[in-house]
């Protein structure tokens, strides 16, 4: 059970391949939490939705040294969140996100699509709890600057990047003891 909570972001990392066609633009975290929820056809709670863009984000850190989205996430008790988005869409609770503030923003495309697909098709269908087990991961980015009590603490980009790399070298280790 334990090495499943450890390798459970099941990118496929032996295909990522880094092209000046594949870098990425920063969006908004609206922009990509309003193509998260399309996909999903509106069936995402705001702490699923805040799990996934982190993972997606976390990626594109990690594989591609670039920001999908522009904002910061912050280590809360629940795991990493986007203030702003939060605020934005909690008077939903835990039920799906009904709608999300007029954007302006381009929809994501390209890789910023691609990484938004993956999260979602690699991760979407786990529960909430289990997204919160994974975000919580020792050795992560979220348990490195998770304090108890302090609010608005922001989790480094180089700190998810950094988580990535330890996931990638897990899973690989993981697949290669398989073989």
């Amino acid at each position: 059970m334990h090495t499943n909570r450890r390798l459970t972001l099941s990118y496929n990392y032996r295909t990522e391949i880094k092209t000046r066609a594949n870098l990425l633009m920063a969006i908004s975290i609206f922009s990509a939490a309003e193509y998260l929820c399309e996909l999903s056809d509106w069936g995402l709670s705001n702490l699923k939705l805040q799990k996934l863009l982190y993972f997606a984000q976390m990626v594109a850190l990690g594989a591609y040294d670039e920001e999908l989205v522009s904002e910061d996430f912050q280590a809360w008790a629940l795991g990493p969140v986007n203030n702003d988005l939060y605020h934005e869409v909690k008077i939903y609770g835990s039920a799906p996100v009904g709608s999300l503030p007029a954007i302006v923003d381009p929809t994501p495309s390209g890789l910023s699509r691609r990484l938004l697909d993956q999260a979602l098709r690699s991760m979407g269908n786990k529960s909430v709890g289990e997204l919160i087990r994974i975000s919580h991961w020792p050795q992560g980015a979220w348990a490195k600057n998770y304090v108890r009590g302090e609010k608005h603490k922001v989790i480094p980009k180089a700190d998810m990047a950094e988580e990535y790399h330890r996931r990638r070298k897990l899973l690989s280790a993981s697949e290669n003891a398989e073989d």
